[in-house]
């Protein structure tokens, strides 16, 4: 009887604990969808960073903006930079939103952390291995589309990222990735 039970432990972790790999950089390690999922027809985009992360988060928006303009969906976007200092994000329940502040119904929050620049093409945390000529970011991206009438968590999605930049500003990969999770695109 104990090795049936082991068995089974071995197999719920094996199929609910795996990461799925987007592309050659980017790995979802963490995502949960409510059953009854549909994209909304309005989004606003939210996220608070330090200062420091200013432009590269505007510049996002501005890319997420341009991407999703042709789709069904409104688009909106709202960045916020925090008086009292920013507190760090380690996991889904560090992510939040100025309710008060917040017009739309659905509110997708984003949160980037553990951003990091390595040298030497080895990240030893992350088990990654990357060509060791150029520098590359890693780092983690959030997504978390919430329901602000219920409070209600939709759609949460957390990456893994490897790449040249931050917030992808080279290519769209990001913005299509995203788009894609919230079946935007």
């Amino acid at each position: 009887m104990s090795i049936i039970r082991i068995v089974f432990m071995v197999i719920v972790c094996n199929v609910f604990g795996q990461e799925r790999r987007i592309n050659s950089t980017m790995t979802v390690v963490e995502e949960f969808t409510i059953d009854s999922y549909s994209c909304p027809n309005a989004i606003v985009f939210y996220a608070e960073q330090d200062e420091r992360l200013r432009n590269d988060f505007e510049e996002f928006f501005e890319r997420i903006e341009r991407k999703f303009n042709g789709s069904s969906v409104s688009v909106d976007t709202f960045f916020d930079t925090p008086v009292k200092g920013l507190k760090a994000i380690k996991t889904f329940e560090d992510l939040e939103y100025p309710k008060s502040n917040i017009k739309s119904r659905y509110v997708c929050v984003l949160g980037l952390s553990n951003d990091t620049k390595t040298a030497n093409g080895i990240h030893k945390e992350r088990n990654l291995v990357i060509n060791t000529t150029s520098l590359y970011w890693v780092y983690d991206f959030y997504v978390m589309l919430v329901d602000t009438k219920t409070d209600q968590i939709m759609l949460k999605r957390k990456f893994n990222i490897k790449g040249e930049d931050l917030l992808d500003r080279g290519h769209n990969k990001l913005v299509k990735i995203i788009g894609r999770e919230l079946n935007i695109i």
